[in-house]
């Protein structure tokens, strides 16, 4: 069961010649825990699957396959909004200048 600001991830690579030996998920830059093995759902693809907890805002999810040789896939990206963005304060100036002073 997934509760709020989780969402369940599968990331299938299809075996071009080289093999699937791994396949990553990264958030944000960082690297997830695999949660499973990568498994064959037919002939040349694979899947692995993730439960991944969603931070506020923008959630950038990088997702690469590795082949036997450890030589990584050209990554796949997706950005996946949560909650309320924050939003940047607005800042303003009052700048006063005197040029002329009364003596």
């Amino acid at each position: 069961m997934l509760t709020a600001g989780e969402v369940k991830v599968a990331v299938r690579a299809l075996d071009t010649g080289g093999g699937v030996k791994d396949i990553r998920l990264y958030q944000d830059g960082k690297r997830l825990e695999d949660t499973g093995q990568t498994v064959s759902t037919q002939e040349r693809t694979f899947e692995k699957t993730w439960t991944v907890n969603l931070i506020s805002g923008d959630n950038l999810l990088t997702a690469s396959a590795f082949s036997n040789e450890m030589l990584a896939s050209e990554p796949f990206e997706l950005v996946l909004p949560y909650g309320k963005r924050e939003e940047k304060p607005d800042l303003y100036f009052l700048v006063v200048g005197v040029n002329t002073y009364a003596n």
